[in-house]
């Protein structure tokens, strides 16, 4: 098992393996400006099997033990009746509408994690 690190060497670590800086003040991309065209061609053409994977999870309402928060879904419009609605009236919307509130920190909830949640000498990872 390895060693946990000192204060010191902590510090360290933050001052040598930070991107702060690298592309400038205004920067808002981060290490997403490593993310060209070029390298999605290259990544591209790693791809064989033409598979998708997903990373996706059931979105659970109901309350469980492993529920961390509770989902919140609300139906804001249903849309009923809008497939017989007179022909005035044809151009209006006539899908339903509804609002899902999330807390993405649990099991229950699919989400990557990023260094933007901590502090660091008073900044905040972009």
């Amino acid at each position: 098992m390895a060693d946990i690190a000192t204060d010191t060497e902590f510090a360290r670590l933050m001052d040598t393996l930070s991107n702060w800086g690298r592309w400038g003040a205004d920067d808002q991309l981060g290490t997403l400006n490593l993310v060209t065209p070029a390298t999605r061609v290259r990544a591209a053409a790693l791809v064989r099997d033409g598979v998708t994977v997903t990373c996706a999870r059931p979105i659970a309402t109901e309350l469980t033990a492993d529920t961390t928060f509770q989902t919140l879904r609300f139906m804001v419009d249903s849309g009923e009746g809008r497939d017989t609605c007179p022909p005035a009236r044809a151009l209006e919307r006539r899908g339903a509408s509804e609002f899902i509130g999330m807390v993405f920190h649990g099991y229950t909830i699919t989400h990557v994690d990023t260094p933007a949640h901590f502090f660091w000498q008073g900044k905040i990872y972009n």
